[in-house]
């Protein structure tokens, strides 16, 4: 009869103990969860910050070239012999490049391993919008995303974030992204450095988020590079034209 008693009594003692094992364990570790996400990459909470002030101005020589609504002005001897919707100046040198497209995406799964309701629960429990636009896909992998965000995440919620976390330090890690705020328009500017040549992308939005543009200057020379950014005339562009 003892014995029968204490069977259960060892068998609830046992559950116990695995609990507070258990709990120990859960709270041991969740306080460093932050801190995992950021010795494991350590650009997860990198935000983007303002493109330096241009404080150069365009030469009165340079040559223009407009592409989609975009006239873009460098020195004349680097124009594209050749007429190109597309390679406006072309050298050694400098290489302009102008692309355009159209934007309304939603939020990409690369992977194709998450449903888009996954997605948009993903998005109501980090209450953060789910971008629509390139630009907010940009700001939100570049920007919103860090290591507080997998606060309170569990389960599909938790390996959305790990994915984008992965995202994010992959893509930080070989380019620089800015806002820019200028005079002539405001847009995000992402730096692309190399070995030989150094790649500037100026991103450009319209006023309906319905079209982006994307000014590529590949050149070494900084004072140049901002000359081209500050001579952008992008009116057309925003005007849908």
């Amino acid at each position: 009869m003892t014995q029968r008693i204490r069977k259960p009594f060892l068998i609830v003692l046992i559950i116990l103990l695995i609990l507070g094992l258990t709990a120990g364990i859960l709270f041991l570790i969740f306080p460093h969860i932050l801190d995992y996400h950021r010795l494991r990459g350590t650009d997860i909470d990198k935000r983007m910050r303002d493109y330096p002030a241009i404080t150069e101005t365009v030469p009165a020589d340079f040559a223009a070239r407009t592409s989609h609504g975009i006239t873009v002005r460098a020195p004349e001897k680097y124009l594209n012999p050749q007429e190109s919707n597309l390679v406006l100046f072309k050298s050694d040198e400098l290489k302009v490049l102008v692309f355009c497209a159209d934007d309304g995406v939603s939020y990409p799964d690369e992977t194709g391993k998450f449903t888009a309701e996954e997605y948009q629960h993903f998005f109501d429990t980090i209450g953060t919008k789910m971008p629509e636009t390139l630009i907010e896909n940009i700001i939100l992998l570049r920007d919103t995303l860090t290591a507080a965000t997998c606060l309170r995440l569990r389960g599909t919620d938790y390996e959305i974030f790990e994915e984008m976390a992965e995202s994010k330090e992959a893509v930080i890690a070989v380019e620089t992204p800015y806002f820019y705020h200028g005079a002539n328009f405001d847009g995000l500017i992402c730096e692309l450095p190399s070995s030989k040549t150094k790649v500037t992308n100026v991103l450009i939005s319209d006023n309906a988020h319905q079209n982006y543009a994307t000014v590529t200057i590949t050149c070494n020379d900084k004072t140049l590079t901002h000359q081209i950014i500050a001579g952008l005339d992008v009116t057309a562009f925003l005007a849908g034209n």
